[in-house]
């Protein structure tokens, strides 16, 4: 382990970050994992396994992303996130609070999943849709443009949520405008 010279974090001997990456003090880049870009590594972040992350993303908090999770664009990683399968997450999008992303998962646009939402499988939670609270998306379930989806609610299968609130133990299959 090497401290990384912009900011003092560490980094693995087999991992690669670019100096133009800040890597705080107690933020970690471990394995394989590629940092590159303006990114920002934070409090006790971590990247690890092959995961990549670039542009001007950031991770923070206690979050972690690995695997072979991609961060990119503008996206915000932060509280104790938990990123990792093949999962991609890019523009403004933000995963934040205890919410799990992974499988082949999408998370774009202005899309937000916080709280203790768990989005994975082939789902994509897209434009300025955000899920919350104790939600499951899975499958190749899709959330979109505005809509909303919290409390214990579940989207499933084909599944597709356009500009719609979807809450409480709601259990969906089907198509929702």
């Amino acid at each position: 382990m090497k401290e990384h010279p912009n900011g003092g974090g560490l980094v693995a001997e087999t991992a690669k970050v670019s100096e133009s990456v800040f890597i705080g003090p107690n933020a970690r880049v471990l394995d394989f994992a590629i940092v590159y870009g303006h990114v920002r590594i934070c409090d006790n972040a971590q990247v690890l396994g092959n995961a990549r992350v670039y542009g001007d993303a950031k991770i923070s908090g206690n979050a972690i992303v690995a695997e072979n999770a991609r961060v990119l664009g503008y996206a915000r990683i932060s509280g104790k996130a938990k990123i990792g399968g093949k999962t991609q997450i890019f523009g403004e999008a933000k995963v934040c609070g205890n919410a799990t992303v992974f499988g082949r998962a999408l998370i774009l646009g202005n899309a937000i999943v916080c709280g203790n939402a768990w989005v994975f499988g082939q789902a994509t939670v897209s434009n300025e849709a955000t899920v919350s609270g104790d939600v499951l998306i899975f499958d190749r379930a899709k959330i979109n443009g505005s809509a909303e989806v919290y409390g214990k609610a579940r989207v499933l299968g084909d599944a597709k949520v356009d500009d719609a609130i979807i809450c409480d133990d709601t259990v969906l299959f089907g198509e929702v405008k």
